[in-house]
């Protein structure tokens, strides 16, 4: 939107900027025809941003608000935008290169361009290309890929409906619809219809999905799914999780929490675990003690952002800082000064008055007083409010006590905090896997230390007489830390109950008055090293205050370099699990993405990937048992596919610097209400009857994380692979590899041994199962498989020299070979600068060749019989093919020809005058390839590369040539501006030739028209004279003798050398005299 002046403005502003007009009127003569009267052709003063010399948005900076007010009322085309900056206050004007003249010279500053013609032209094409891929679409039916099709059951045996389709229409208007039946044998719409959400991330198109599973009433067993494009795809509904799990003994415990507990508690009974399993389990004492559940004693003093004062103690409040007192006394005398006492702990600030008895004292004032007093600032620092200069005057203000506003019992220590792992295993020496299960690096996330110590007291109580518990306690290395922020866990349970971070306060004395304490703290899952805000990945912040603030620098807390600690200290740990709340996710690495073009953090090869998937089904089938509830398909996947970029997460951290397979569990899945028919969120914390129905079900998830490493450890079986064709066409086969179980398949194409070095297999895409491999010709394929464990299919060795790895010929139908040449060759640049021609050249497969066609820019196919010729400027597509006379067509291949003959455009604006110098801002468009760079040359010299805005200097008549090159190579003819540069001192300037008896003088004078000081030197061909510090308004003068009766014409040379600013300047002026005769 854009500010409307009103018509008195418009007015104004006309008269001030607006460019003569004239209009002539004359009566119309009769029509001697019956042709049209020709349409009048008046040019616009404004002309659109389309157009050279067009409009464009242009920075302003004035000095104040009056500056804004005075703009608007000379009716300027301000956009709706304001903000402050170092040196006044920016705005935002649309302006015709004349509008921009006119206001530098009434003395505006102009800061340069946001949008112009260029940008339009951007636009345009960009558009252009939008509508082209939307109009390619709508003329081809678009193919669709079901990524899954699962139905499920929930909480009181309530089915679900969760399907992803992927359309190779990426567009905003392509609508998918779903539609399946209610069972084997019935109509394929029986079951019912639905339209699928677009799902975008980062502004990319992901895939369609139902924004939540949909509520069914039978089992469906086939979803058909149609696209507003024409395409079409069914898929089998498979069945999500309920995988049967065996019954708990009879003698099984569990259900050890019977209320939220704060990081104290939860520290304290793994301690006791410990005590009472010393066979089973001990305590690892992690190395890096917290900052601890303590704070910095305030006080804060006055209202309005001007007029406040805060202090802070040197001490911890638990340290002394809370015995701190500080009063603002007025004094009774008029004339007090600003004085500052201290009594122990008592702050006396006295402040200062004037004559009638007032307070005079600013904020400022007072800050700088308390922080220079060497008693006060023992104790104390202060500081005005966020920054703010503080010169509004304080109020006087009582004894105040400092406070840490800390409101924990005395049971919760202030001291720093010994976190504390608890190791549980028979063998507890290393040589068993390890398994990493850690809770809470969220604090508000109540209910996951509920479920680390469940699962801690469920192995530990059940181990004597369950046996699968003793298998997972005696083949295991368990390491569970129920608390991984315990500082914020106590906050958050005492003090504010949404907080997320640690309690560390990085924040700067702008950010750190004790409003600001709820929003302190370091996100401790965005404070890792891999994927980190640091190394421009998404989803964390810089900003202090800011809820995922990642920290100043990576790893910069405890807490987080506690868990690498861990990992590092117990290299055999290979799995983990980060349990968070909430939303019923299930997730795995990676984690993060930089924004610009989604760029993710290496996916994980294709059989881990798998692997992921597998342990899911195991894991979430063992959550669901407890009491049904099932994790959506759609939130079970990597971090970024399925919920956000997590820049600086633990699991990366885990994963990429130390291979740990690692989960993420947010626990308290969304509940369904059968009434509503909705998804209801449970939240961070929930009443705890449903919050320790959370715990339950979620350790069971955890205990399902130790039967998969269990098993990991006891897996010796040899995974099997086959080789499956998927597509036959002319010319080309399609293949890719099926396991019996996740593992990677490494293979060769040409016949050698494969080795571990040998391309893998990998995932098509995201969620969508394995590539597919092409081959143009017969090819032998060679392979073998790795399960995760390590096992190699058949025994073979990779580095070896045998030879018992898998084999298969995939075969080829051979069809025609074209190629196309272009003449002339293509340019490096990529852009022809004229016509084109394209020649065809076929090679026959097995028949001979029928016919080559080709196709021009989406046109028609068209026989091939010559060379093709391309003009016209832009990106032309050139599709071609050759078909044999059985009918086999190639594979269509296409040609992209661009061509640009058309030189770029510059236009030169001249700036007004500063520091000496003159700007020209050189503008240059290209619609075509684009500008690769302008130059420029000063006054016949050299040409140089420009930036955009050229500075001339030197007093006089400068001519400024430029021309630019477009990315095609096409040069523009050069333009010049002539510059003129006025001296920068202002002076007048005279010459005088007089008589004195029979002798000649010329006589000379400079007036200083300048601000500063002068030093001024008088040149004749009789002499010179300096005149120092002239000062302004006053004049230097001298009358040089010639020495003669007769002095002819002639001229003289004044020069002035003063300092202006910071910088030395000398201006230089010529003036002349006459000729004259003296006796």
């Amino acid at each position: 939107m854009r500010r409307a002046a009103n018509s008195s403005r418009v007015r104004r502003f006309a008269v001030v900027l607006a460019l003569p007009l004239a209009i002539a009127v004359s009566t119309l003569p009769a029509l001697a025809d019956p042709s049209p009267p020709p349409v009048s052709d008046v040019a616009p003063d404004r002309l659109p941003a389309t157009d050279q010399n067009g409009v464009a948005l242009i920075r302003i900076v004035v000095p104040d608000q009056a500056d804004v007010d005075r703009l608007a009322d000379m009716g300027v085309d301000l956009a709706e935008y304001k903000k402050p900056v170092d040196d006044g206050i920016e705005v935002h004007a649309i302006l015709s290169p004349q509008e921009a003249d006119r206001l530098r010279d009434q003395g505006f500053d102009l800061r340069g361009v946001i949008s112009d013609e260029s940008d339009f032209a951007a636009n345009k094409v960009e558009r252009g290309q939008a509508l082209a891929r939307e109009a390619v679409a709508e003329a081809e039916t678009d193919k669709l890929t079901v990524l899954r099709a699962e139905w499920f059951t929930s909480v009181d045996n309530q089915r679900f409906l969760s399907v992803e389709v992927k359309s190779s229409a990426t567009d905003a208007q392509t609508v998918l619809t779903a539609t399946w039946d209610s069972g084997k044998n019935t109509a394929p719409d029986s079951g019912g219809t639905a339209t699928m959400s677009r799902f975008t991330d980062a502004g990319q198109y992901m895939y369609h999905r139902f924004t939540s599973p949909l509520a069914i009433d039978q089992e469906p067993a086939k979803v058909t799914i149609t696209s507003s494009r024409g395409g079409s795809v069914t898929a089998e509904a498979a069945k999500w999780l309920g995988a049967p799990r065996k019954a708990p003994r009879p003698h099984y415990v569990s259900d050890f929490v019977d209320h939220y507990m704060d990081a104290t508690e939860v520290t304290d009974r793994i301690v006791g675990l410990a005590a009472e399993f010393p066979a089973t389990a001990e305590i690892v004492d992690l190395p890096y003690k917290t900052n601890g559940y303590r704070r910095l004693a305030q006080a804060q003093f006055g209202t309005g952002s001007a007029a406040i004062v805060y202090l802070s103690s040197k001490a911890y409040g638990s340290e002394g800082g809370n015995d701190v007192t500080a009063a603002l006394v007025k004094p009774d005398a008029a004339d007090s000064p600003l004085s500052v006492g201290v009594n122990g702990k008592d702050i006396v600030v006295n402040l200062a008055t004037n004559a009638a008895g007032a307070i005079t004292s600013t904020a400022k004032q007072v800050v700088d007083a308390v922080n220079a007093s060497p008693a006060a600032s023992t104790l104390v620092t202060a500081s005005t409010y966020r920054g703010n200069a503080g010169a509004g005057v304080v109020a006087a203000a009582p004894a105040t006590r400092l406070t840490d506003f800390l409101k924990a019992p005395a049971s919760v220590s202030r001291a720093p905090f010994q976190m504390k792992a608890l190791r549980i295993g028979k063998n507890r020496d290393g040589s068993k896997v390890g398994v990493f299960l850690y809770c809470q690096e969220h604090a508000r996330e109540w209910v996951t230390p509920l479920t680390c110590v469940e699962t801690a007291e469920r192995l530990l109580r059940n181990y004597a007489q369950d046996k699968a518990t003793k298998k997972l306690v005696d083949n295991l290395d368990i390491f569970l830390l129920p608390t991984a922020n315990p500082d914020g866990s106590h906050y958050s349970m005492y003090d504010y109950n949404m907080q997320r971070k640690n309690m560390t306060n990085h924040c700067a004395a702008t950010a750190a008055d004790p409003a600001n304490r709820n929003a302190w703290g370091v996100d401790l899952n965005r404070n890792f090293s891999v994927g980190s805000l640091f190394d421009g990945y998404s989803g964390a912040s810089a900003t202090c205050t800011g809820e995922t603030y990642a920290g100043p620098g990576e790893l910069s807390e405890p807490e987080s370099r506690n868990e690498v600690w861990l990992t590092q200290q117990y290299p055999n740990i290979k799995f983990a699990m980060n349990t968070h709340s909430y939303g019923g996710y299930f997730m795995w690495p990676p984690g993060a993405y930089k924004s610009a073009g989604r760029e993710l953090l290496p996916r994980v090869d294709y059989g881990t990937e798998n692997y992921f998937w597998e342990a899911s089904d195991h894991i979430l089938s063992a959550v669901q048992d407890y009491r049904g509830t099932a994790i959506w398909p759609g939130r079970t996947g990597p971090v970024p596919d399925v919920l956000y970029s997590a820049a600086g997460n633990s699991a990366d951290e885990h994963w990429f610097n130390r291979g740990i397979i690692g989960w993420d569990f947010e626990v308290g899945a969304d509940l369904y209400n059968p009434v509503t028919k909705r998804f209801t969120a449970v939240g961070f914390q929930p009443p705890f009857s449903e919050g320790h129905e959370e715990a339950m079900e979620f350790t069971n998830g955890q205990i399902a994380i130790l039967e998969v490493a269990r098993a990991f450890t006891e897996d010796r079986d040899l995974p099997e692979s086959k080789l499956k064709v998927t597509a036959k066409n002319a010319g080309s086969s399609a293949f890719t590899f099926r396991t019996d179980e996740p593992a990677n398949v490494y293979y060769t194409l040409d016949g050698s041994r494969p080795t571990l070095n040998s391309p893998k297999l990998v995932s098509a895409n995201m969620r969508e199962g394995a590539q597919q491999i092409t081959v143009d010709k017969t090819t032998e394929v060679s392979w073998f498989s790795v399960d995760i464990a390590g096992n190699v299919e058949n025994g073979y060795q990779p580095n070896g020299s045998g030879q018992n790895y898998k084999k298969e010929t995939v075969e080829v139908k051979a069809v025609p070979v074209t190629t196309a040449t272009t003449a002339p060759a293509e340019p490096a640049s990529g852009w022809f600068t004229g016509p084109v021609s394209v020649t065809l050249s076929a090679a026959p497969g097995e028949r001979k060749i029928d016919r080559t066609e080709y196709q021009l820019d989406g046109g028609a196919w068209t026989k091939y019989t010559a060379p093709i010729a391309i003009t016209g400027n832009g990106s032309h597509t050139l599709a071609y093919r050759s078909v044999d006379s059985a009918n086999n067509v190639e594979a269509a291949k296409t040609l992209t020809v661009k061509v640009d003959t058309i030189a770029p455009v510059t236009t030169a604006a001249v700036g007004a005058a500063s520091n000496g110098g003159v700007p020209v801002t050189l503008s240059a468009t290209d619609e075509t390839s684009g500008v690769a760079g302008t130059e420029h040359s000063l006054d016949g010299g050299a040409w140089t590369p420009s930036a955009g805005t050229v500075t001339v200097s030197g007093q006089g008549e400068h001519e400024l040539r430029f021309r630019s090159t477009d990315k095609a190579g096409n040069v523009e003819e050069s333009k010049a501006v002539t510059v003129q540069v006025a001296p920068e001192i202002a002076m007048t300037v005279t010459a005088q030739a007089r008589c004195v008896d029979t002798s000649a003088y010329v006589a000379v004078a400079a007036v200083n028209d300048a601000s500063v000081p002068v030093n001024v030197t008088l040149s004749t061909l009789y002499g010179s004279r300096t005149v120092a510090d002239v000062t302004p308004g006053k004049q230097a003068y001298q009358s040089f003798n010639a020495r003669t009766g007769q002095l002819a014409a002639g001229t003289v040379n004044v020069t002035g050398a003063a300092t202006i600013g910071d910088r030395q300047v000398t201006s230089s002026y010529d003036a002349s005299h006459p000729a004259i005769s003296c006796g």
